[in-house]
This record gives C-alpha cells, sequence and structure tokens, in this order.
C-alpha cells in the first residue's frame, strides 16, 4: 500500500518518502506518475526508460555481474558456438558465459568427435559435460584437406581459421544435423548452463588456436601436417606432366603391342576391341634447343623523335609540367637520352 509522498507506477510503488508532513508527524502524501510531475530529473529518467536496476545512483544492482558476451572472432569458432547452443535458452547462456568468465570450467578436452569437460556448479563435486559432434568418415575429412591442397592460396586463412560454407559443412556439420550433449547436473534441459561453459571455453581455445578443431576429427598438428604433406606429395606425382617446347603426347606402342601378345590365339576382331591405348609423355628439351632455327630478319634503325609529330610529343608531356618551357626542356631531355642510347650501341657494335 503506498503512503503520502510515494511515486507509483500503476499499482507498483517505486519511490517512498519517509519524512515527516507539515503537522509535524510522520506522514506519507500519495502521488502518481500520472497525477504529479516528478521533483527530481533521475525520477524523470527512471519513468522514461523504466530502468529499475539503478537508476537512482547510475549502477547495477548490488550483487549483479556485468555479462560478459562469447564472442568468436573465427569462422571455426563461430560455427562450433552457434551450433551447440541452438539448443539453450537465453537464460543458460547467459549464466554458461558466466560460469567461464568466473573459471569454473575446471578441464576440457578434445577427442575424436567429441568434447569433455568438467565445470564446477553448486555441488561439491564437479559436473561432467560430453558434446559429441555429427560422425565424418576419414575421407570427408581428406577431401576438405585435398581441397586446401589444390587451392594454395586459402591455406593461410585455414590456418588463421576461415574456411568456405561447403568445407565447414564437410569438416564440422552442416544445418540438418544436431549436436548431442549430456550433463551429469539436474537440469533436465537439452543444453544446460554447464554445457555452455564449456563451449565458451571451447571457442576460447579455439580462436587461440584455430587448427585445433581438427582433433575434432582425429587430426592433432603433427598428424595434420604429416597428411597435408602426403597428400601434396600425391598430387605431385598424379598431375599431368609439364612438357617442353616440342613434347607430345601419343599412344605407348609397347604397352598396345604386350596387350596383343596377351591376347594371341583370339580372334584379331576381339583384339581390336579389347585393346586400349595409353598416353604417356614423350619429353623434349624444355628451351626448344632442338628445335628448327628461325631466321629473324635484319631491322632498320630509325630515329623517333625525327620521323614522328613533335606536337603529339609536347601534348604527352603537357600534363607533367606547369609552364610550357618545362615542356620545351622535356622534350631536349628526351633528345639527350636518345642520343646517349645511340652512342652506348655504337660503342658496343664497335667493341664486337
Amino acid at each position: 500500500m503506498a503512503g503520502d509522498g510515494d511515486v507509483t507506477w500503476g499499482d507498483n510503488v517505486i519511490f517512498a518518502e519517509f519524512g515527516k508532513g507539515p503537522s509535524g508527524k510522520r506522514g506519507r502524501k500519495r502521488t502518481t506518475a500520472r497525477s504529479a510531475p516528478a521533483t527530481s530529473s533521475t525520477i524523470e529518467k527512471l519513468l522514461a526508460t523504466q530502468d529499475w536496476a539503478g537508476a537512482f545512483t547510475g549502477q547495477q544492482r548490488r550483487g549483479t555481474a556485468a555479462r560478459v558476451a562469447v564472442e568468436p572472432r573465427t569462422t571455426f569458432a563461430r560455427w562450433v558456438w552457434e551450433f551447440i547452443i541452438r539448443g539453450a535458452d537465453s537464460g543458460r547462456v547467459h549464466r554458461g558465459e558466466k560460469y567461464r568468465f568466473d573459471g569454473n570450467v575446471l578441464g576440457l578436452r578434445i577427442a575424436d568427435g567429441y568434447i569433455i569437460g568438467e565445470v564446477q556448479g553448486s555441488q561439491p563435486e564437479p559436473f561432467s559435460v560430453f558434446i559429441r559432434f555429427p560422425r565424418r568418415e576419414q575421407k570427408q575429412t581428406d577431401d576438405v584437406l585435398r581441397w586446401l591442397v589444390n587451392n594454395p592460396s586459402a591455406f593461410t586463412e585455414f590456418e588463421h581459421g576461415e574456411l568456405p560454407y561447403e568445407q565447414m559443412e564437410m569438416l564440422l556439420c552442416d544445418g540438418e544435423e544436431h549436436i548431442y550433449s549430456e550433463c551429469t547436473c539436474p537440469d533436465p534441459a537439452p543444453v544446460c548452463k554447464h554445457t555452455v561453459a564449456v563451449a565458451a571455453q571451447l571457442v576460447a581455445d579455439i580462436d587461440r588456436d584455430p587448427l585445433s578443431l581438427l582433433q575434432l576429427r582425429d587430426y592433432p598438428q603433427r598428424e595434420l601436417q604429416r597428411r597435408l604433406q602426403e597428400l601434396t606429395q600425391l598430387r605431385n606425382r598424379t598431375a599431368p606432366k609439364r612438357l617442353g617446347l616440342g613434347g607430345a603426347v601419343r599412344e605407348n606402342p609397347n604397352k598396345t603391342a604386350q596387350k596383343s601378345n596377351d591376347a594371341g590365339g583370339k580372334d584379331s576382331g576381339d583384339n581390336e576391341q579389347k585393346k586400349v591405348a595409353e598416353l604417356f609423355a614423350v619429353e623434349a628439351d624444355y628451351w626448344g634447343n632442338d628445335l628448327e632455327r628461325v631466321s629473324v630478319p635484319s631491322l632498320e634503325v630509325i630515329d623517333p623523335l625525327t620521323v614522328t609529330d613533335r606536337s603529339l610529343l609536347h601534348e604527352a608531356l603537357q600534363p607533367t609540367c606547369v609552364i610550357s618551357r618545362e615542356t620545351i626542356r622535356a622534350v631536349a631531355d628526351l633528345e639527350d637520352c636518345w642520343q646517349h642510347l645511340q652512342e652506348s650501341l655504337s660503342l658496343g657494335q664497335k667493341e664486337r
């Protein structure tokens, strides 16, 4: 029940004055936000914003800590975070972020497709969190690594936790798949605050070391480097051979003859149908020394400054000069340079 001097918002008392009235007795004069204006700028601000928590002091209510939101920096971390918290409500997400910020995540381990963590909760024993990502065959992960080998320009971004959308779906999970999580706490929600805390710690670890995400696919950093080297060597062995000038690709006569001998005694028509031509590279000299010489006709030496239109040269030099005299001087400098080149060529011919 509100008394005199109180300010109410609807049926709620939001400001109470416990001073003495004009009669000298303690009393309250009831005032509402609609019937009388507030006598304080703080109250006006309160009524305008409805910011009850700390509106009088400009600070948060005592005992309420600021929320430290998780903001993934890399694509790897962003995918992990969004897929895990997709099944959590905002309240559990906020509390889980605070758990991680307060250091309640005691440990975290990344295994083949699994995340295992421990979080200190309200009970003496920590809670165990288990997160399972959709399974991937080694061939699917190798397809992503093979794409990297075939696109070397994307490898730097990969080391910084960036991959295209299609490769992320192949490596982690696609939009129709779900991440399974389980916790030993009594919360029946599919994603509890302890799971969110482990996910927040995982995001921080991935942002710090993006390649640690590959441990989900059983590729620690050393194993990842070894596999990338193997795929690179395999690509170099199977890549088409670069031919020099005069090189050719033709049917291997030895292979064709061998297939014909193996099929001896059979009908020649069948041999022709079963004969498979094999292409192989015939290497030639890369610089073309085995090719025929090409005769180059002798060229007539001309003076471009005398046979060309001088006005066009002046017009081309005008944007680089302030006054017309500088244009004339620039043309004269070009003439001197050409003369110097001519003299150098003459000296070289004499030395021969």
